[in-house]
């Protein structure tokens, strides 16, 4: 994969990234790779990978459900640790760069997920992902909690076919209610915290991300369009994090600087 070097030097998008929770667009890759890698993932979500399919119970309330798309979980959860093209993608130096500037030099890759919404798929409403995945009465799925969210474009994303919404500059963890009966179901931000007149879109074109953390305000808009969106959201967390296994055999993968303590189990990159 060739490498593209954004006009912007990492200490100014760690600037933004700082004050706003959010920095977009960065790029990742550059549009003459995009048909390939395309193509690649695409061959990638033909096949299932190491996770299996949730019961209905444990998908009830998460994207997949609430967008109204049945969960295809086994192909497109954490394909990083079988599948050498998504790796490469998650670990792009450009991704590697600005995750360095933001949480050091020591870095574990948690979780990707291939995100597709298709025509007609239904808006994602406002929420956090802070302290990765865990439901009512449980520990939070990263303790303490703490990661990187890189949002990748792997098709353009505009507001017709889906594109993500910030409210920057969130400092907090605001109140949430489940969206759904599921033991994990994601917390949707409750309306009374939000002030959409500050809400900004977050275009993307095909090679480009939004890298945000886990306390940014985020949403998505319906996709209008007769053409799917598809992108990789890309999870990085820090050694000394303890992470919850995600699935069966799920596994972490030190992509930066070294793991000190070793309280995560850890699995090599795909061949």
């Amino acid at each position: 994969m060739s490498g593209e070097v954004d006009r912007r030097s990492t200490d100014e998008l760690v600037a933004t990234y700082l004050a706003d929770g959010v920095v977009h667009p960065i790029t990742v890759f550059p549009p003459d790779d995009c048909p390939p890698l395309l193509a690649a993932v695409r061959d990638v979500l033909t096949r299932p990978g190491p996770a299996p399919a949730p019961s209905q119970e444990q998908s009830s309330g998460r994207l997949a459900s609430v967008s109204g798309t049945q969960s295809s979980v086994p192909f497109v959860e954490s394909r990083h640790l079988d599948s050498r093209v998504v790796f490469d993608l998650c670990t792009a130096p450009p991704v590697l760069d600005l995750a360095r500037g933001i949480l050091g030099d020591d870095l574990l890759l948690w979780r990707s997920t291939i995100i597709a919404k298709p025509p007609g798929g239904a808006g994602f409403r406002w929420h956090q992902d802070f302290g990765g995945v865990f439901g009512a009465h449980e520990s939070y799925g990263l303790e303490p909690p703490l990661h990187l969210n890189v949002w990748m474009a792997l098709t353009p994303t505009t507001r017709a076919n889906g594109c993500l919404r910030f409210v920057p500059g969130m400092p907090q963890v605001l109140p949430g209610a489940p969206s759904g009966p599921g033991q994990r179901a994601t917390l949707l931000t409750r309306e009374e915290h939000i002030d959409e007149s500050r809400a900004i879109d977050a275009p993307l074109a095909a090679g480009e991300a939004a890298v945000f953390g886990d306390r940014a305000l985020h949403a998505s808009w319906p996709n209008e369009t007769d053409e799917a969106r598809l992108g990789l959201a890309v999870r990085i967390t820090l050694p000394q994090v303890r992470v919850r296994s995600h699935f069966p055999g799920h596994r972490n993968i030190l992509i930066s600087g070294r793991d000190a303590l070793g309280v995560n189990p850890l699995a090599p990159p795909p061949a």
